[in-house]
């Protein structure tokens, strides 16, 4: 096995020589198609790497030539399409503001909620600072009788 490919040294033009030359141009084909599936491979696996470290927004942007490649492409995007309108942008922002709540402080909230985990994060935390807020003057009502 080999990396590196050599062209057949083409000597004439004859039936022989087209021949040479169509294998050239296959080889070459092949050697191209080759690049642009590890290129492909390269990135997908960036681009996981980037969704496990809570980036909902990466994507897979290079173009293999194998329909396989392409189609696993196309599946794993359509994936973090879904993760990212279900759930959000970026999951350290969640985590933050659910860590913030832990910490008993419901001021914060995800910053550009646009997936529905986030936005409901937000909501959460609206209606907890509105019961919060009736607990303490229901408490101040009880205290002034």
């Amino acid at each position: 096995k080999t990396k590196n490919v050599s062209t057949i040294e083409v000597k004439s033009n004859d039936e022989f020589g087209q021949i040479s030359k169509a294998i050239n141009e296959n080889i070459l084909a092949t050697k191209q198609g080759l690049e642009q599936d590890n290129q492909a491979v390269k990135e997908s696996v960036q681009t996981v790497s980037v969704v496990e470290g809570g980036n909902l927004t990466a994507r897979i942007t290079a173009n293999p030539r194998n329909p396989q490649l392409i189609e696993l492409k196309n599946v794993l995007n359509k994936l973090l399409d879904a993760l990212q309108a279900r759930v959000g942008s970026d999951m350290n922002e969640i985590q933050r503001v659910f860590n913030s709540y832990k910490s008993l402080d419901f001021t914060t909230e995800v910053k550009d909620a646009n997936g529905a985990v986030e936005v409901t994060t937000n909501a959460l935390g609206q209606e907890i600072i509105k019961m919060l807020k009736q607990s303490s003057d229901f408490a101040n009502a009880l205290a002034n009788e």
